[in-house]
């Protein structure tokens, strides 16, 4: 609803998943229209620190109770989020704005929120310097236009919110009953680095044909909703709209995305040869951060609804859900309210406390986030320049940055560069993707001017863009397969769902990092302690629960969920689906996790930061600690393959058979014994206190030929 001519209007913008002040279309459409104030606000949702529950089509039922008592939101990724929301107030408040805080239910603070707003513009005190100029018989100026901005988030949940946001501001208008009065619900899309109504949908269509798909039509609608005190109009528009968001996911019992994406292609290939099919699909530009915002309404019964952020700890025990965060650390064996930082509030110094054995130390907020890919573009000396091509050309010649060896250093398993590091910051949208894109090809035609390799720079930019796949796969596959146990391969592929084993034993093993298997137990060990994995750990973790251990990748899902600071839903859940074999991988692929620590952990820095167990073994046995003689002296060949050829490890010592621990019958005649070996191997230490593998090592070593192929190919 468009307001009245002479209206004074005022803006809201509900934050969510977009925890910035640039790049930020919500923000900038709140301000152009001049409004009298501007009350950005953030809505803790206590429902974020309950578990997971799966949709009824999920079959929920099926073994899915190991994780049942989990929540959604664990602590690392909920400090993260309360120390980028506080960041986030710190940067109003330098622009003169304010971040209002509130506790609860989205579609309950919200309407509250509106109707308190409206109640104090009667009273003519919401804005200084604004006088009541009502009507006879009423406190209200004669026409006032209120909008509420956000950012729609992807997966239905988020949606299902919207409308019940919509649904309470609607019946809290209805009731004041003022006239003069309307407001509106303005939708923003940012989450994604194309916008929906820029997806080349023809070619996609036309892609998925010749891969051997439907074709179906593609749909392009915008939706605004809007309402005056005493109606509620939806409009919507099958013409794309340069200036509104995707629009609600839901018209009249229609999902509308789902339609919209039905040609969306099953594979990131077919996908991104549809992008480039009819010329370069348009990347839009970032939009820069407004340094004026027009006044923070000085309403204090609005303030009087606000709270302080409070620290993780707090955040389980006021939410009711502090049974969930004890159920995981019991679960996980690590009491996660004694972990430092934790009972901490955000903005304290002891909040920003991480585990030393982290190789990476993640702060939170906006300016961390441009701070590190300042400097991981263009190098330290970048870091306080601002974005741009300017900071690059000061920075030493020759210089190397993390960027140029990226295409090598983000499969890498630790170390500060081995990942950029952004995906957290993605994920709360601290940056957007169009910020970095935006960057790196500054950083691209940078090097071009030197003469230099783009290939680094072409590869980061070719990841943002399977960063939009996943999204836009689970915004088609959001109420079909993507929870569900079979997942949504079985439409495109010939991939069968398999049948999950039931054995929480076994997944106790694998969640713990207990499986005998060092490098993916360094994986889930940093999982649980820190919230990070690296990208190459989370392909072999879900590799081995899934293809060798069976057990329905779900679970582990839903761990990663719980755990992980940078979790992003879409992108969480669809790269299970592709792992387990259940998504939009063609291929059967299953990673040989002893051969994956071999290449991407070489020197076993990982496995003997979170596995201590091994630390004092040869290198060799750090990767396979119960491997017989023929296997350790194989493990020792793929080291050397790998270019390391000082292993402090002797052919002498490679004699020694060590034998599976779960080997416990007596020693027979002319044999030795396990603790002899293990004197032998070990320099006389006692037997190592580690698990025996959950599954035959030997099947975990790829061939020297397969090694050196993939070697190759990294380089």
């Amino acid at each position: 609803m468009q307001p009245a001519l002479g209206a004074r209007s005022i803006s809201l913008l509900w934050y969510r998943q977009d925890l910035r002040l640039t790049d930020h279309a919500g923000l900038h459409e709140a301000c152009a229209c001049k409004p009298a104030a501007l009350l950005p606000f953030y809505v803790l949702d206590d429902r974020q620190f309950k578990p997971r529950t799966f949709p009824q089509h999920a079959s929920a039922e099926e073994g899915l109770h190991f994780v049942s008592g989990l929540p959604k939101l664990g602590p690392w990724r909920c400090r993260f989020l309360l120390q980028s929301v506080h960041m986030l107030q710190e940067q109003l408040r330098k622009r003169g704005s304010d971040l209002l805080v509130m506790r609860g239910p989205p579609e309950a603070r919200i309407p509250d929120l509106v109707a308190r707003l409206i109640s104090d513009l009667a009273q003519g005190d919401a804005v200084p310097g604004w006088a009541s100029a009502g009507q006879p018989g009423t406190d209200l100026p004669p026409s006032w236009h209120v909008t509420l901005h956000y950012h729609q988030e992807a997966l239905p949940e988020p949606a299902d919110v919207e409308d019940r946001v919509h649904a309470g501001i609607q019946a809290a208008v209805k009731q004041l009953a003022l006239p003069g009065l309307t407001w509106e619900m303005r939708a923003h899309w940012g989450h994604t680095l194309y916008h929906p109504d820029d997806l080349p949908y023809t070619a996609m269509a036309d892609t998925v044909q010749s891969g051997g798909g439907r074709h179906v039509e593609s749909l392009s609608s915008t939706h605004q909703q809007a309402g005056t005190a005493h109606e509620v109009s939806r409009t919507s528009s099958m013409a794309p709209s340069a200036k509104s968001g995707l629009g609600t996911r839901r018209e009249g019992g229609v999902d509308v995305v789902a339609a919209r994406l039905a040609a969306f292609p099953a594979t990131m290939t077919r996908f991104r040869k549809a992008l480039r099919s009819q010329g370069e699909t348009p990347v839009r530009p970032p939009k820069p951060p407004l340094q004026a915002l027009p006044p923070y309404p000085s309403l204090s019964s609005i303030q009087n609804s606000g709270s302080d952020l409070p620290s993780v700890c707090a955040a389980f025990d006021e939410a009711g859900c502090g049974p969930a965060l004890d159920h995981l650390s019991s679960f996980l064996g690590l009491d996660y309210r004694s972990l430092p930082g934790m009972a901490a509030k955000p903005g304290s110094a002891d909040m920003d406390r991480h585990d030393p054995r982290s190789s990476f130390q993640l702060s939170a907020g906006e300016e961390a986030a441009l701070g590190r890919l300042r400097s991981y573009l263009w190098g330290d000396g970048a870091g306080q320049q601002g974005c741009g091509g300017a900071a690059g050309d000061q920075r030493e010649a020759n210089t190397p940055t993390a960027l140029s060896n990226y295409a090598v250093s983000r499969a890498q398993a630790s170390g500060s560069d081995a990942s950029t590091h952004l995906s957290a910051f993605l994920g709360l949208g601290c940056i957007s993707p169009r910020t970095v894109w935006d960057e790196v090809l500054k950083v691209r035609e940078h090097l071009l001017k030197e003469g230099a390799d783009t290939a680094a720079a072409d590869c980061m930019l070719m990841h943002l863009e399977i960063r939009d796949f996943y999204i836009f796969t689970a915004l088609k596959e959001a109420n079909t397969g993507l929870f569900a146990a079979g997942g949504f391969a079985a439409r495109e592929f010939t991939n069968k769902a398999p049948k999950w084993k039931k054995d929480p034993k076994l997944f106790h093993r694998w969640a713990t990092g207990t499986t005998g298997i060092p490098f993916v137990d360094a994986c889930m060990r940093e999982l649980r302690g820190s919230g990070w994995m690296s990208n190459r750990g989370r392909q072999n973790v879900a590799s081995l629960l899934a293809k060798e251990l069976n057990l329905d990748w779900r679970m582990g899902a839903s761990l990663f969920e719980c755990l992980l600071v940078d979790h992003d839903a879409a992108v969480n859940y669809c790269n299970w689906n592709y792992f387990a074999g259940t998504g939009s991988d063609p291929r059967d692929r299953r990673f040989k996790t002893i051969s994956q620590g071999i290449t991407y952990d070489s020197m076993a820095c990982l496995i003997s930061a979170w596995v201590p167990e091994t630390s004092h073994l040869p290198l060799p046995l750090r990767h396979a600690p119960f491997a017989r003689q023929e296997l350790v002296s194989e493990v020792t060949q793929h080291l050397i393959a790998q270019g390391i050829t000082a292993c402090p490890y002797t052919q002498q010592q490679l004699e020694g058979d060590v034998q599976e621990p779960q080997q416990h019958s007596p020693t027979k005649k002319g044999e030795r014994s396990q603790s002899d070996c293990s004197a032998q191997l070990q320099g006389q230490l006692p037997l190592l206190d580690y698990p025996a593998p959950v599954v035959d090592p030997a099947a975990q070593l790829g061939s020297l030929k397969g090694r050196a192929i993939a070697r190759r190919k990294a380089s």
